[in-house]
């Protein structure tokens, strides 16, 4: 396969009034699709190493020109058997001409003249992907070999694509999506970069398993009760708090609190690094994004709780 030709592209992009994705979770993200690449080529049933090489990066929204390569024997056909390589050619949408196709003594000769004329190149494979990436979404809570305009997916993919999403596969390459930091993410083959899959704030969840709710207890608009402390206060990029709260699993302590009643953060100076009790009402728009707070009343805990 040639090394000079990017076969798909990943452009993340963001709302205006956002600053764009940190370079941490921006991180986490790349290594969370070159798992997924990978994974999505075993659904595949190629045989091979797969390489996953990220070419160049451009600014405005961020754009990573991705080079998808397989490296297998040149003299073999890359698929470990005959029904993964015509489940492939039905996902890429080539025409099979199964009506010619001779299941029988002349099966090995037939299957060389069919991959002569689709072989497995790097444009395909990058389009395979994407496509695979396109599907994944619909298969959350069950395999599905048919979309709402009726296009076909072979039944192996759907069901080993349901169970990348049960293993949670395509969590990290979606932090940007968990930590509210973008809006959509465009994954798009070379070859038809006009099909691209689309994941946004309205469907990332759909590639995430149920088991991957955060704090999904706290619900949105509801008041709850909290002890804790400030640990942080921000007023030069807006108004808010940083509130660390006891009780809760390390990796979710830590919340976004904004100042109720149109207080400001210093309204909260006495409180700062001391042991509170706080209301808070629950702002979230996903069970797959941490919950903020708007503190409704805070207390210093020498008071009794009751």
């Amino acid at each position: 396969m040639s090394r000079e030709q990017s076969n798909i592209v990943i452009k993340y992009n963001w709302e205006p009034a956002k600053d764009g994705v940190d370079l941490k979770t921006l991180g986490e993200s790349i290594v969370g699709f070159n798992e997924a690449i990978k994974e999505s080529v075993k659904v595949l049933r190629i045989k091979g190493e797969v390489s996953v090489r990220a070419k160049t990066a451009r600014d405005g929204s961020i754009i990573l020109e991705i080079l998808t390569e397989l490296f297998s024997p040149a003299s073999t056909i890359p698929f470990e058997n005959v029904q993964a390589y015509l489940d492939f050619l039905i996902l890429v949408g080539k025409q099979l001409g199964t009506e010619g196709f001779k299941w029988g003594s002349q099966v090995h000769d037939d299957l060389n003249a069919l991959y002569s004329k689709y072989p497995l190149d790097a444009a395909l494979l990058g389009l395979a992907i994407v496509k695979l990436f396109a599907w994944a979404r619909k298969q959350k809570k069950a395999p599905i070999v048919q979309d709402e305009s009726g296009k076909q997916l072979p039944k192996n993919y759907a069901i080993r694509l349901h169970r990348l999403i049960k293993r949670r596969v395509f969590k990290k390459a979606l932090t940007p999506f968990i930590e509210e930091q973008i809006s959509e993410i465009e994954i798009k083959a070379t070859y038809k970069p006009d099909e691209p899959a689309v994941i946004n704030n309205k469907n990332f969840e759909e590639y995430l398993s149920e088991e991957e709710q955060i704090l999904p207890e706290y619900e949105n608009g509801k008041v709850y009760r909290f002890v804790g402390s400030i640990v942080g206060l921000e007023s030069s990029r807006g108004e808010y708090m940083k509130f660390k709260a006891d009780g809760i699993k390390r990796e979710h302590s830590l919340f976004i609190a904004f100042p109720g009643d149109e207080r400001k953060t210093e309204d909260f100076l006495d409180f700062y690094k001391k042991q509170v009790l706080i209301e808070a009402e629950i702002v979230r728009k996903s069970l797959y994004q941490k919950p903020k707070l708007i503190i409704r009343s805070i207390d210093l805990m020498q008071k009794p709780l009751m």
